[in-house]
């Protein structure tokens, strides 16, 4: 599980990521990959933020696939599993939409950035040359019935690619600020 940050450090660390030019005036995520990356288990951090430092709210996550997703990633894409890119700030990302027709969500915005990993070691990898596109790179949860207050321990083949938040009620809570937005902004670091 990812260490404890203080809104501070996050923001110190979100200034000196890759790629940023500022903070986003209206509400953005900050998500904290694990270094630990425990295969299949949702240790990532999922940070909800206002402008530069009006934190709202956090949940546990994962921007790995699970194993079944690292095992399996040929039935999508012969090239490898995708892993969200780290270090990078991605700005409007994502919008408002539909995961699979079944659940909201924030769909690709514009194209994601990431690697492919196929070495079947069942660890997620951010190895070889990076990679750019439409490839279905969502935030969603881990249940269709929005109603159903589930937490689950285990990502299964819940992500394939996607960040994908354990907790429905927490998720939902996120989601549902975003609801004035046109598009979110995304800051992944590693934890340090």
């Amino acid at each position: 599980m990812v260490r404890a940050y203080t809104d501070d450090e996050l923001m110190e660390l979100a200034m000196n990521t890759r790629g940023f030019t500022h903070f986003p005036e209206d509400k953005w995520l900050m998500i904290v990959r694990s270094k630990a990356d425990k295969p299949n288990e949702f240790d990532d951090k999922c940070y909800q933020y206002e402008g530069k430092g009006k934190f709202l709210e956090v949940m546990t996550c994962t921007t790995n696939p699970g194993t079944y997703g690292l095992l399996n990633f040929f039935k999508w894409n012969r090239k490898g599993a995708f892993v969200l890119a780290s270090n990078l700030w991605q700005y409007d990302v994502w919008k408002k939409g539909s995961h699979r027709g079944k659940m909201d969500a924030l769909v690709q915005n514009k194209k994601i950035f990431g690697y492919r990993d196929n070495d079947k070691d069942m660890k997620s990898e951010e190895l070889g040359v990076m990679v750019s596109g439409w490839y279905g790179i969502n935030f969603h949860t881990v249940s269709y019935n929005k109603f159903k207050n589930y937490i689950l321990k285990l990502i299964g083949r819940w992500s394939t690619g996607c960040v994908v938040g354990n907790n429905v009620e927490k998720y939902y809570s996120i989601l549902g600020r975003f609801k004035r937005q046109k598009t979110v902004s995304i800051c992944v670091i590693t934890e340090k």
